[in-house]
C-alpha cells in the first residue's frame, strides 16, 4: 500500500511541481498515467506465490535504476519535437495497456503470482518491458544529452538480466512450459 501510495505522489508532485505551460502536455500526461497505473496496481496486486529472492532482486534493481535516472533526466516537454512526443504516448499507452492487462499480478521486482497470458502477452511475453524500453529509446532521442542517452541504452541488457531473473521465477508456475511455448518471443518477435 505505501508502495502505491508514494508512486501516487509522484504523479501529484510531478504535476505541481510542472510549470504551468508544461503541466498539461502530453510528455507530462504520459509520465502521469504511468505512476498511476503503478500507485493502482501496488495497492490491488495480489500476494506473491514464489519471491524471487536477493539474487533475482540484484539483477532487477540496476533496471530500475536505469529507467528512474533516464526518466528524471527527461528534457523538458517544450523540448521534444511532435514525433517524439507521439512516440512516447504511443509507447505509454502500451505499457498502461500491458500493465492493467496483468493486474493483480504485477509486481516491480521478479515474483509469482498469477500467470497472465491474455492481451499483449499473447504477443511477447515481456509486454511492459517492451513499453518501458521502448519509453527510454524515445527519452534519448528526445535528449541532447549523451549522459541520458548512455542510459538509455545501457537500460537494454539491464532489462534483458531483469527478464531472465524474472523468467527463472515465473518457470517454477506449472503453465510458464506452456505459456512459454506459446508464446515464444519475450520481448521482439524474431528477436528475442
Amino acid at each position: 500500500m505505501l508502495l502505491g501510495l508514494s508512486a501516487l505522489s509522484w504523479a501529484v508532485l510531478g504535476t505541481l511541481q510542472a510549470s504551468a505551460d508544461e503541466r498539461w502536455t502530453a510528455v507530462r500526461l504520459s509520465v502521469v498515467a504511468l505512476h498511476l497505473a503503478v500507485s493502482v496496481l501496488f495497492m490491488v496486486r495480489r500476494p506473491e506465490v514464489t519471491g524471487g529472492g536477493v539474487r533475482a532482486a540484484m539483477l532487477a534493481l540496476p533496471s530500475l535504476v536505469a529507467s528512474g535516472i533516464a526518466l528524471k533526466l527527461a528534457p523538458p516537454p517544450s523540448e521534444w519535437s511532435g514525433l517524439l512526443t507521439a512516440l512516447l504516448v504511443a509507447a505509454t499507452v502500451w505499457t498502461v495497456t500491458a500493465m492493467a492487462t496483468l493486474g493483480r499480478s504485477f509486481a516491480v521486482l521478479p515474483s509469482r503470482r498469477l500467470l497472465v497470458t491474455k492481451g499483449l502477452f499473447r504477443m511477447v511475453r515481456h509486454p511492459i518491458y517492451l513499453g518501458e524500453l521502448a519509453l527510454l529509446q524515445v527519452v534519448g532521442a528526445a535528449s541532447d544529452s549523451r549522459a541520458v542517452m548512455a542510459v538509455c541504452l545501457l537500460a537494454i541488457p539491464l532489462v534483458g538480466l531483469r527478464i531472465l531473473a524474472e523468467e527463472r521465477v515465473l518457470s517454477l508456475d506449472p503453465a510458464w512450459g506452456a505459456f512459454s511455448r506459446r508464446t515464444r518471443w519475450r520481448l521482439l518477435p524474431g528477436l528475442w
